[in-house]
């Protein structure tokens, strides 16, 4: 393509990215719906050390990422703009809000002390970004707020889809271990493997997909009473069509186990989207998540 800003690389082995819906910002961070999967960079691992949650409302991006860690590496002696401040254990948060401009993207890294870096220089003078990171024995998180009259972004509403990923990058033995939200499989500058992150102004639903691994699927429930009614998935391997089921379930407040078969035939990608209908009604958007066999 002719457009600068465009790397030239499109999807490959029927990829279909991943959907995230963004829900208006909850009082509480658990009743907001988790990213539904975080995997390695070729789709095939998916990992449960990262639980991070997204929500917006008419000022600010909010990022919130919970990492499962007992030893991180830090280098508090790096200032953010070192070449080398990535080499650390961070969360990295890219957003695309043109796909035709797949290389103008919108990029933090943020580490558990509480340091960030910004490809758009707002760590550099007062633009209103907050961020914040905390440390326990076994865990630690940071957390992002971005207003959207920063640069680069612009205000979302109901109807709007972005691009982007959110990763954790650990780094053990002088190796980075990455988890991202969407396999970008060459590394994160490959917009083309985005997810979509689709906002909407209503509150957070109690349901929502807590994580997949192969064979298993677990919800959550967050409302203090069971749910039951149908799961519909819908599977699609590469660029055939469609497969469609209707499981009926029951979810108790918390989380529910339940099977799920995922046949791929490796190198090409599927994506499942996921509904829940609960019995009194309303269907519920579970988002989609995109992984393939290893």
């Amino acid at each position: 393509m002719s457009n600068s800003q465009h790397a030239g690389v499109d999807p490959r082995n029927g990829f279909l990215p991943p959907r995230c819906t963004v829900y208006r910002k909850a009082k509480r961070w658990d009743l907001t719906p988790p990213v539904p999967v975080l995997t390695d960079l070729t789709g095939e691992r998916p990992s449960p050390r990262v639980v991070a949650r997204m929500a917006w409302d008419r000022s600010c991006l909010y990022l919130r990422a919970d990492v499962a860690e007992r030893h991180i590496t830090l280098k508090p002696e790096l200032a953010p703009d070192s070449p080398q401040f990535w080499t650390q254990d961070h969360i990295e948060f890219r957003l695309l809000l043109d796909p035709s401009r797949d290389l103008d993207q919108i990029q933090f890294i943020s580490v558990a002390d509480g340091r960030w870096w910004d490809n758009q220089r707002l760590w550099k003078r007062e633009g209103g970004v907050v961020v914040s990171g905390r440390q326990w024995r076994d865990r630690w998180l940071v957390e992002l707020k971005i207003p959207v009259t920063s640069r680069g972004v612009r205000a979302p509403a109901t109807g709007t889809v972005w691009r982007g990923i959110v990763g954790h990058i650990r780094w053990a033995d002088g190796c980075p271990d990455i988890v991202c939200s969407s396999a970008t499989e060459l590394g994160f500058t490959q917009a083309e493997r985005f997810g979509e992150f689709a906002f909407v102004d209503a509150e957070p639903p109690p349901v929502a997909i807590t994580r997949v691994k192969p064979g298993q699927l677990v919800l959550s429930n967050t409302s203090r009473r069971r749910l039951s009614g149908g799961l519909h998935l819908s599977i699609e391997h590469g660029n055939g069509p469609a497969a469609t089921e209707v499981v009926s379930c029951c979810l108790t407040p918390g989380e529910t186990r339940l099977p799920m078969k995922w046949d791929a035939e490796y190198p090409l990608f599927s994506r499942c989207r996921l509904a829940f209908t609960p019995e009194e009604g309303g269907a519920v958007d579970l988002g989609s998540v995109s992984l393939r066999a290893p």
